[in-house]
């Protein structure tokens, strides 16, 4: 029996993460494109980033991210999912941790170097991920308007949203939103990311029950799944199980490989993924199998 593609997705950095304990997390221009032509050697199909700025924040200067894109298309053939919450920030005053307002956010959504699909989250949260480089929680404000220009402007471009889906309510939300832009929730190129992280989703048994809820809302969806820490590799042999489109590794949630031991790179992730996959009668899509499957070809609305 001939073994069924699965997108693989490397996350490279996170908008938080920084290099410890032996984990070397790419910043600079260089580093990522580097990481994204060993992930693509590795075995990934998507390269998800966050950009940094000359003392290793992230940063929303489209001109980053622009640079970072053209680069890593030139190097390489993976397909570019970009972020959507950019990384929180301390305020000097009063060490408060935020994230940043939607016109630095919705920003991205008009690059240049335009990327082949995007993320969103969908509902506001108090955003807590220690092994993601988030020691504290920050708050993290996703206002009706970022939605409804996401949709807008992504949709319209023919392009598939990546919805972050943290619980249930967010479920409900997302498709008031999606009714309000005339979306057909059984409409096949919605897709949803599920993350076991401690602010989203806590354990595995919620995520089952997360999953079956977004089944039966969005039966034809476009599924991911990634977890932080020591559960990340749990979380994407699970999502194999389930039969999931996309699976997601890399540095944004863990620095963790099965048997414990801290990555060096992300690869190291990806040939781990690869491996687990092929247990399970799977193996890494191409990027053009990942076209189709993240329903990238539909053309401009």
């Amino acid at each position: 029996m001939a073994e069924e593609p699965v997108v693989i997705v490397a996350a490279v950095n996170g908008g938080a993460q920084q290099s410890r304990d032996g984990a070397t997390v790419p910043v600079t221009l260089e580093e990522i494109v580097e990481e994204a032509v060993r992930c693509e050697a590795a075995g990934a199909t998507v390269l998800h980033f966050h950009g940094r700025n000359a003392e290793g924040r992230n940063t929303g200067d489209p001109a980053v991210y622009n640079e970072i894109i053209r680069r890593v298309r030139k190097e390489t053939g993976l397909l570019i999912q970009t972020t959507n919450g950019i990384g929180y920030r301390v305020d000097p005053k009063t060490g408060e941790h935020f994230f940043p307002p939607d016109e630095e956010r919705l920003a991205l959504l008009n690059l240049k170097e335009t990327p082949d699909y995007y993320g969103a989250m969908t509902v506001s949260i108090d955003f807590y991920d220690p092994e993601g480089g988030f020691p504290e929680e920050a708050s993290f404000r996703n206002s009706g308007r970022f939605l409804k220009e996401t949709l807008k402007t992504v949709y319209g471009r023919g392009s598939t949203i990546e919805f972050e889906i943290p619980h249930v309510s967010a479920l409900h939300r997302l498709q008031r939103y999606l009714s309000e832009e005339g979306v057909d929730p059984s409409s096949p190129y919605i897709a949803l990311l599920m993350p076991i992280i401690p602010s989203f989703v806590p354990d595995h048994r919620t995520f089952l029950y997360l999953q079956e809820e977004a089944k039966r809302m969005y039966p034809n969806a476009i599924r991911n799944h990634c977890g932080g820490g020591h559960e990340a590799v749990e979380a994407i042999t699970l999502a194999l199980a389930l039969g999931f489109e996309c699976i997601r590794v890399g540095f944004e949630q863990s620095i963790y490989l099965a048997d414990g031991s801290v990555a060096r790179h992300n690869h190291e992730q990806v040939e781990q993924a690869v491996q687990i996959a092929r247990t399970f009668g799977r193996r890494p899509a191409t990027p053009a199998e990942a076209v189709k499957i993240l329903q990238l070809d539909r053309g401009p609305k």
